[in-house]
């Protein structure tokens, strides 16, 4: 769609020429992300990409804490509390999270399979929790 998309938003093409207009879509219920309670959210696995990376619903800009917060995301009962913006951060063979290029966080492992590690498919759920960050107790005068 990329091109296309393209195409039109520099005038080459008008969008009448692309295809007809859809005035009878439907929403699916169920692809959004559930907010279980202040620290939890229950998602979906959307789709698996063909290096094996597992794309979930939920937003990487909605879950931006990720990057300096602890968290647990898990996924038919695998935790996964690794961050990273790329592959080469993360040691050969770990599992963790990034910000995938479609705009969701996707669950990937450096030089593997993570569908396949977690015998995961789409439809499956999701489950990421924030982690509060330890109180420390208040200092004595």
């Amino acid at each position: 769609f990329a091109p296309v998309g393209a195409a039109v938003a520099c005038g080459k093409v008008l969008a009448a020429d692309v295809g007809p207009e859809i005035s009878d879509w439907v929403k699916l219920d169920g692809l959004g992300v559930e907010e279980v309670d202040s620290t939890t959210w229950r998602g979906r696995v959307l789709s698996i990409d063909r290096f094996g990376n597992i794309i979930t619903n939920f937003r990487s800009s909605a879950f931006s804490f990720l990057r300096s917060e602890e968290f647990k995301l898990t996924l038919e009962g695998q935790p996964i509390a690794r961050y990273g913006t790329t592959f080469g951060e993360i040691p050969q063979g770990e599992m963790f999270v990034y910000p995938g290029s479609s705009g969701y966080l996707e669950i990937g492992v450096n030089q593997g399979n993570a569908a396949l590690s977690l015998q995961s498919a789409s439809g499956q759920s999701v489950t990421l929790q924030r982690r509060p960050r330890p109180q420390r107790p208040p200092e004595k005068a």
